[in-house]
């Protein structure tokens, strides 16, 4: 069956015999509803990436999740046979939540996955990291942080510049853009035509919306 997201305190809630019989389509999360899946304005984007990563071969690739938070992405991407992850996040708290989250579903850090406490601008740093963990031949590029400037202080376009340093990189799924009465940002534009001049392969599925008043809702 199809795998979903369960809070880990109504699965400690269950028996053993339906824990085992879930055990492995749940995605365990500590506190759902204050992760980024309980945040009515941030979780359809979330969503919809994940809807793109379906659509990407990840088993036995490495994966970057640039702009980590806590782990929704990489959980997915774990899901799905990739290892190792490396998640990227510059939120000393989130990051924590991160460890946690993957840590329930039976992930090991140093082994599946490593967490690096970077800005996504600090490329010096980041690289250094990279060269101390062993890749395998093939690594996807999981970037989920639109180009909100008014909340983050990086873009997706930050994320893009691994790329030339890493050419292991096979596929890059791109998120946090939104399309609104056909039309869609200059920046995921700008995004989209930088990795197909490079030959890679490339998902992106923006969040499709509609204005409701002052609120963004999905699309019927």
């Amino acid at each position: 069956g199809p795998w979903f997201f369960l809070d880990r305190e109504v699965y400690v809630q269950f028996s053993g015999a339906l824990q085992q019989e879930i055990k492995g389509r749940a995605i365990l999360v500590d506190r759902l509803q204050r992760s980024i899946l309980g945040n009515s304005g941030k979780r359809d984007f979330t969503l919809s990436t994940i809807v793109a990563m379906l659509h990407v071969p990840l088993r036995g690739k490495a994966v970057i999740d640039a702009g980590a938070g806590d782990a929704m992405l990489s959980l997915v991407a774990a899901k799905r046979g990739a290892r190792p992850l490396i998640l990227i996040e510059q939120d000393t708290v989130r990051l924590q939540q991160a460890c946690i989250n993957l840590a329930l579903n039976g992930l090991v850090e140093g082994r599946d996955f490593y967490l690096l406490n970077l800005d996504l601008r600090n490329l010096r740093a980041i690289l250094r990291n990279l060269s101390r963990i062993v890749l395998p031949q093939e690594i996807v590029l999981i970037s989920d942080i639109g180009t909100f400037t008014r909340e983050y202080t990086v873009t997706n376009q930050d994320s893009l510049a691994l790329i030339p340093y890493l050419p292991r990189i096979s596929w890059v799924v791109l998120g946090g853009y939104f399309i609104w009465r056909g039309c869609h940002s200059l920046a995921m534009e700008q995004d989209i035509r930088y990795i197909r001049e490079r030959g890679l392969g490339l998902r992106v599925d923006p969040y499709l919306a509609r204005f409701a008043g002052s609120e963004w809702s999905v699309a019927a």
